[in-house]
C-alpha cells in the first residue's frame, strides 16, 4: 500500500463545468456507442511543489480518429504535509501554481515500478522488458503476477521517467498557464476547460482512513457510510440524500477512480434508494 503523509486528496475536475455539445468530450461517457471513434486513455502524471512535495494528477486524456488529443480534464491528488486545514481554495490554488511551474519548465514525469529480478518494468496497466522498447510488452494478467511476486521478494522500485508535455496532452492547457498571472486566474482558466460535471473528494488520512465527501463552494460534505482501500481488495458503502442521478454519477465516479490507481481493480455494485431520495451505493472491487 503507498504511504500517504498528511493527508491526500483527491479532487475531480474541480468544481462543475459547463455543459458542453459534444457529450464524447467528457471522459465519463467513453463507453457510449455514439463516442466508438474517439479513444480514451487517462495516465496518471506527478510533479513536485516548491516544497519538494509529491504532487500527482490522471489526465483524462481523449483523441479523435486521427489520433489528436482533443481533450484532457484533469483529476489533481493533493498531498499536503500536515494536513490541508479548512482552507481548501488555498491549497488547491497552491498546488495548481506548481503545476504550472512544472508545465514552464517540463518537469512532468511518470512512475513505473521495476524489477530487475525478472527485468521488467509494470505501471498497473501493462509491463515492459526494462531494456525493450515500449512495445515489448507482457499482457495484464502477466502484469499482476510480476508485481505480486516482486513485492514478495521486497525487490520492486519505483523509476520516475519524464513525459514530454505533449505525450501528457497537458500542451492543452499551454494558453490558460502561459496568461494567467496569479493562482485565482489559472485556477478560474483550468476549471473551464474541465469537461466532467462531478466534484468529488476523496480524503486519505495518515492512519490509512478513507471518506468521499461532496464539493460546495470551499465547503466538501462527508457521506456517511465508509470507503476501505488495499493493494488487492477494496470495499464501499455511502449512504446520502442526493437522489438516484446523484447515485449513479457517484457509482461512476467511484468506478473511474479505482480503475485509475497504480494496481487496477473491477469493481461491481448495487445502488439503491427510497422514495423519500435517501440512497445507498455498495461496491466491492478486486485485481484484475
Amino acid at each position: 500500500m503507498k504511504r500517504v503523509f498528511g493527508i491526500l486528496i483527491l479532487l475531480t475536475a474541480l468544481f462543475a463545468a459547463p455543459v458542453m455539445a459534444n457529450q464524447c468530450l467528457n471522459y465519463l461517457n467513453f463507453n457510449q456507442g455514439l463516442c466508438g471513434s474517439y479513444r480514451y486513455h487517462p495516465i496518471n502524471v506527478y510533479f513536485r511543489d516548491q516544497n519538494g512535495v509529491q504532487q500527482e494528477l490522471t489526465v483524462h486524456r481523449i483523441y479523435n480518429s486521427s489520433g489528436v488529443p482533443v481533450q484532457a480534464d484533469l483529476d489533481f491528488k493533493v498531498n499536503c504535509l500536515g494536513g490541508c486545514g479548512s482552507n481548501i481554495e488555498s491549497t488547491v490554488n497552491t498546488v495548481l501554481w506548481a503545476f504550472r511551474d512544472a508545465y514552464l519548465n517540463n518537469r512532468f514525469y511518470t512512475i513505473r515500478y521495476c524489477d530487475p529480478l525478472y527485468e521488467v518494468c509494470c505501471d498497473g496497466s501493462q509491463c515492459m522488458d526494462i531494456l525493450s522498447e515500449p512495445q515489448s510488452k507482457f499482457n495484464s494478467n502477466d502484469s499482476f503476477q510480476v508485481e505480486e511476486l516482486s513485492g514478495r521478494r521486497g525487490t520492486r522500485r519505483p523509476i520516475e521517467e519524464n513525459i514530454p508535455i505533449a505525450d501528457s496532452a497537458l500542451n492543452l492547457y499551454d494558453r490558460a498557464v502561459r496568461t494567467s498571472n496569479n493562482e485565482a486566474e489559472l485556477r478560474q482558466q483550468v476549471v473551464a476547460q474541465q469537461q466532467a460535471s462531478m466534484k468529488f473528494m476523496m480524503t486519505v488520512s495518515t492512519s490509512g482512513g478513507h471518506n468521499v465527501c461532496v464539493i460546495t463552494g470551499d465547503v466538501c460534505a462527508a457521506l456517511d457510510g465508509y470507503v476501505s482501500v488495499s493493494d488487492s481488495f477494496s470495499s464501499v458503502q455511502l449512504e446520502h440524500n442526493y437522489g438516484p442521478k446523484f447515485n449513479t454519477e457517484l457509482d461512476r465516479w467511484l468506478r473511474d477512480w479505482f480503475s485509475n490507481q497504480t494496481q487496477q481493480k473491477t469493481c461491481t455494485q448495487s445502488m439503491s434508494c427510497d422514495v423519500t431520495g435517501r440512497c445507498t451505493i455498495t461496491m466491492r472491487c478486486s485485481i484484475r
